[in-house]
């Protein structure tokens, strides 16, 4: 059975949000959670189909290097299309952007969005 991807925490060993895929074994005993974060790669998880049992990360995908890096904690934003749906999409900011340019980058209109 597989089970849609959703976005809350799942493990109690990491509290931010993410995007989780949960996988059910074939004899429904364990679940395995493929978790990653905008700024993290995918990491397997896997825990008994238990309420509140503690899941295990089974995975380290990247390279020691790449925790040498400062990732960038691009927040996901919703935008607007114009039929009304809204895309998600992840929002990028330099380095020093100043909070008016903050304000305009996250505005829709920019009529109304005039500083």
């Amino acid at each position: 059975m597989e089970y849609a991807r959703y976005r809350r925490p799942a493990h109690q060993d990491h509290k931010a949000s993410g995007i989780h895929a949960p996988q059910l074994s074939p004899d429904e005993k364990w679940v395995a959670d493929v978790y990653s974060y905008t700024n993290k790669p995918p990491e397997i998880y896997i825990q008994p189909n238990q309420p509140m049992a503690v899941a295990a990360k089974v995975t380290t995908s990247p390279a020691p290097e790449f925790n040498d890096y400062a990732w960038q904690d691009a927040p996901i934003v919703e935008i607007p299309a114009r039929d009304g749906a809204k895309l998600p999409g992840r929002l990028y900011k330099p380095a020093g952007l100043k909070k008016a340019a903050r304000r305009l980058s996250s505005c829709t209109d920019p009529v109304t969005c005039r500083t």
